[in-house]
């Protein structure tokens, strides 16, 4: 059985979404460069990128490792124990090969929202608009700290096939993890990392909220819900600024 292995923080840290969520913010906009899947060939004598995302790679000409989104919520030895590169947040490995390296954070269903959603960022989304998408992102928590994937609205696509999420039960009895998870339709979490990623103003994405998003901030009485999407986005993000310098004060400790 492989061991557990506790990836962020320390074992008496019990971290939320929201905790994950700036952690691997951090690293990606700190990393700036997707991990994609890398080699030299010898006979045209050049680095060969195949642009196929990994959750490990290796950059030859910087000579520096490279993780994507999911990778920072890994331990590489348990992964390459159980993982496996050209799978997605869907597979079941990976969902244990999280799950063992972060046994101080409480994975749930929308936790594996939210994972998802890193993923297509990472993946699908120009560096140049991974700030946008993720700052987009951090709306869609509650004051806890729980990812809250109804917090954004998206339409439908009529044309596109409704597949249910998938339920799948982790169990590691040795260890005492054991949790269910429901893991999302992957076509959904993408219409969302679009939205995130649309080329609209602060103002016209606010409109894509949900109204409970402003309990984020407390603003329970009609005077301040009248107030204006713009400077309630600043409210918001002056609140996310807090939170994620505590986080990072959090880390380094």
């Amino acid at each position: 059985m492989t061991k557990t292995a506790i990836t962020i923080g320390n074992e008496n840290q019990k971290l939320t979404d929201r905790d994950i969520f700036e952690y691997v913010r951090e690293k990606m906009l700190a990393q700036n460069q997707k991990s994609t899947n890398t080699y030299y060939d010898e006979e045209e004598d050049e680095i060969i990128d195949t642009e196929d995302c990994q959750y490990f790679s290796y950059d030859h000409e910087k000579e520096i490792s490279l993780r994507c989104a999911l990778g920072f919520v890994m331990n590489q030895e348990i992964f390459d124990d159980i993982g496996e590169e050209n799978t997605d947040v869907t597979d079941e490995n990976i969902l244990q090969t999280i799950a063992l390296s972060n046994s101080n954070w409480e994975i749930t269903s929308e936790s594996w929202q939210m994972l998802a959603l890193l993923q297509r960022i990472h993946d699908m989304t120009y560096i140049k608009h991974w700030r946008r998408a993720m700052d987009r992102m951090s709306y869609l928590f509650d004051s806890n700290g729980k990812f809250q994937n109804d917090n954004i609205v998206v339409k439908k696509d009529s044309n596109l096939e409704n597949v249910e999420p998938r339920e799948v039960t982790v169990d590691f009895e040795e260890l005492g993890i054991k949790f269910n998870v429901k893991v999302p339709n992957m076509d959904d979490v993408q219409k969302i990392a679009d939205l995130l990623d649309k080329d609209i103003s602060e103002k016209q994405f606010a409109k894509n909220l949900n109204k409970d998003v402003i309990n984020i901030l407390n603003v329970e009485t009609q005077e301040q819900q009248s107030i204006g999407s713009g400077i309630f986005l600043d409210l918001v993000e002056a609140v996310n600024q807090d939170i994620r310098q505590s986080n990072q004060e959090k880390v380094k400790a």
